[in-house]
């Protein structure tokens, strides 16, 4: 993987902006790099709050072998609205379970064999470290 986000072309939240693969920024500098994706199949920027619609998003072939550039990743499916207390994520969701544990949100994943992003029905697990 590479430390490549989803990110606004030029910094704009604007219709028409064009949605690009950019280098990670820091914390401080990431709001327009951070998306929140909806149970409901909707992608939005956290600090716009506003669909992408009509946004070109170009679709490419998968190359024969592995190649990272083409590889993507959730670090936090979330679906609801949430909040930071004393360094910990509180999910808001009537469909959420908070785990104490990385082993505890590994088991019940497994057990479920279902990824939380995938179906409205479905729990969002977050781990609390």
């Amino acid at each position: 993987m590479t430390n490549h986000v989803i990110d606004a072309e030029g910094g704009n939240l604007v219709s028409s902006t064009q949605i690009i693969q950019w280098q990670q920024k820091s914390v401080a500098e990431a709001a327009k790099q951070e998306w929140l994706l909806t149970v409901d199949g909707y992608i939005f920027n956290r600090e716009a709050m506003a669909t992408i619609d009509n946004t070109k998003v170009q679709l490419l072939e998968k190359k024969a072998s592995e190649h990272s550039e083409q590889c993507w990743g959730f670090l936090l499916p979330t679906f609801g609205k949430c909040k930071v207390e004393a360094g910990v994520m509180i999910m808001t969701t009537e469909t959420e379970e908070v785990m104490e544990s990385m082993e505890e949100a590994v088991t019940v994943l497994t057990e479920e064999s279902k990824p939380p992003y995938r179906f409205p029905a479905q729990k969002v697990v977050t781990v609390k470290e």
